[in-house]
C-alpha cells in the first residue's frame, strides 16, 4: 500500500511507493523531470518514466517510489483541475499526512477477510 507522505519524511521512505502532493514549479523541456513544491513547502525532484504533455497548473499527485530525500521517480502523476483544488487548505491535509505516518499502513488495510463491520 502506498503511503502518503511530505517532504519532511521522504529521508525515511527512501525505496518505498509513496504519494506526494504538489505544484510543479519547473518543467524540463524533454518532460521527463520536473521540481514540485509540496504541501510543505519543499523542492522535490520528480523524474517520469515518459515525457508529460504541457505543464501541468494546480495541483498534482506523484505516484512513485522515493530515491532519496529531495527524488522520487513517477511511475503515475495525477492531475487536479483547477476547480477541484479550488477550495483546498494544505494545512489540514499536512495535519492528516503527519498523522497517518505516526499510525503506520496497518491502521488503514483492511482486516484480513476484506469485511468491514461497523
Amino acid at each position: 500500500m502506498k503511503m502518503r507522505c511530505d517532504a519532511a519524511r521522504l529521508g525515511q521512505k527512501i525505496g518505498e511507493e509513496v504519494i506526494l502532493l504538489g505544484k510543479i514549479t519547473h518543467l524540463s523541456s524533454s518532460g521527463k523531470e520536473a521540481v514540485i513544491e509540496t504541501t510543505d513547502h519543499a523542492k522535490i525532484h520528480v523524474a517520469f518514466l515518459e515525457p508529460i504533455d504541457g505543464h501541468p497548473v494546480g495541483y498534482v499527485e506523484v505516484h512513485g517510489k522515493v530515491e532519496s530525500k529531495s527524488k522520487i521517480l513517477c511511475e503515475n502523476l495525477v492531475e487536479f483541475s483547477d476547480d477541484a483544488a479550488a477550495d483546498f487548505d494544505e494545512e489540514p491535509y499536512n495535519e492528516m499526512v503527519v498523522t497517518m505516518n505516526l499510525l503506520g499502513n496497518d491502521k488503514w488495510e483492511p482486516p484480513g477477510d476484506g469485511l468491514f463491520f461497523i
